[in-house]
């Protein structure tokens, strides 16, 4: 008798995640095929855009150094009174 009923438990269960997967699978692939659109709709090319700060020569070879802090902005001048 607990066999049945363990055997029975099981089958539930497992429908149960059947039902939940499917339902996943439905509302993900409207988005799934959104996300493919707009991939397809996109540049394959990016643009980069990047300015050179410092060229140190060291024997013989050209080492950008990028800054690893950005630079401090003076305050601007007052105007004296």
């Amino acid at each position: 008798m607990f066999t049945v009923e363990f055997a029975l438990l099981l089958a539930v269960s497992g429908l149960i995640a059947f039902g939940s997967l499917i339902g996943s699978v439905r509302a993900a692939l409207p988005r799934v095929s959104a996300i493919r659109q707009a991939l397809d709709s996109a540049p394959q090319t990016r643009e980069l855009r990047y300015t050179i700060r410092e060229v140190i020569v060291i024997r013989n070879s050209n080492v950008i150094a990028l800054p690893i802090r950005p630079a401090r902005i003076p305050a601007p001048l007052r105007a004296a009174a």
